[in-house]
């Protein structure tokens, strides 16, 4: 999936279906890469993710130094159904940016288990 947002503009992607770990640890893993348009130019941009457990909110910074498809896991320790969103923002007077969502993966287990 890829979106395409001018400065100024954000986007928030709501999933449908809540993680449901079976275990007291899972991980999530995000495959992604984000950044200018234009080659070269500074990223601006921010990608938040939120995670819904009950009556908490918990966002996080997804921080990306490089142009290319990263992997970029969390461990979390809790057995609750989750929900999770993600923003994608680009500051007012910004340049066009993109984000390239490759693939979101839950587990059970910390990510350190599994390398795929």
């Amino acid at each position: 999936m890829s979106i395409v947002l001018n400065g100024g503009e954000s986007t928030t992607l709501e999933f449908k279906n809540q993680i449901a770990p079976n275990k007291n640890e899972f991980c999530i893993r995000f495959n992604f890469r984000k950044g200018p348009m234009k080659a070269g130019e500074n990223d601006a941009s921010s990608l938040k993710a939120v995670y819904k457990v009950g009556g908490s909110v918990m966002p996080m910074n997804l921080a990306l130094s490089e142009p290319e498809f990263t992997s970029y896991s969390i461990d979390l320790a809790w057995k609750t159904k989750t929900a999770l969103s993600l923003t994608f923002s680009v500051p007012k007077g910004g340049k066009p940016h993109i984000l390239d969502l490759m693939e979101i993966m839950a587990f059970d287990g910390k990510c350190k288990s599994r390398q795929d």
